[in-house]
């Protein structure tokens, strides 16, 4: 019972937490601060992809939810992509988009196995994959939210996909 609440609440802090990252990059784009607009749209897809998620998915989870999630995950990809084609084609790909859609490509598989595994294969006694499933979607979402919020490469996977080239610096 404690473990529903508080996967509940962890739900809502990722979403809050989305919601938090696009007001910041709204606010900073009014002010001129900051006019990173493939960051703001990012963070506004994310926003609406979970938050057309949580509202049509019942608080009763059954096993074929994990193919929904794993379809909403796909087609925020899916935008992601085309926003980033339509939009930002001749922009240097930022360090957000990246940890966006790396976390959900790697939530959307980790659903897909959960989904073979709980409803094809029926499969109702917790084991290993039950729990790396928690810890890495979890850990994932947390991960976007700070990509979004940041725009750093704070994890150095960005540097590793993406090596930039070599340039040597002017000496002081």
């Amino acid at each position: 019972m404690l473990f529903d609440y508080f996967g509940l609440s962890t739900g809502a802090m990722v979403l809050w937490g989305f919601y938090m990252a696009f007001l910041l990059s709204a606010g900073l784009a009014m002010l001129g601060i900051n006019t990173n607009k493939q960051v703001l749209s990012a963070s506004l897809i994310l926003s609406l992809s979970y938050s057309l998620s949580d509202l049509f998915m019942s608080i009763d989870m059954v096993a074929s939810d994990f193919i929904y999630w794993a379809s909403y995950d796909v087609l925020t990809v899916v935008a992601l992509f085309i926003a980033r084609y339509k939009w930002f084609r001749h922009a240097p790909q930022q360090p957000a988009f990246f940890y966006c859609v790396l976390a959900l490509s790697i939530n959307a598989s980790m659903f897909f196995m959960m989904y073979v595994d709980s409803y094809l294969l029926g499969t109702r006694d917790p084991w290993l994959l039950w729990y790396i499933y928690s810890w890495t979607v979890i850990s994932a979402d947390f991960v976007m939210v700070g990509a979004l919020i940041t725009n750093r490469d704070f994890l150095a996977l960005y540097r590793l996909f993406y090596p930039q080239p070599y340039t040597a610096q002017k000496a002081i």
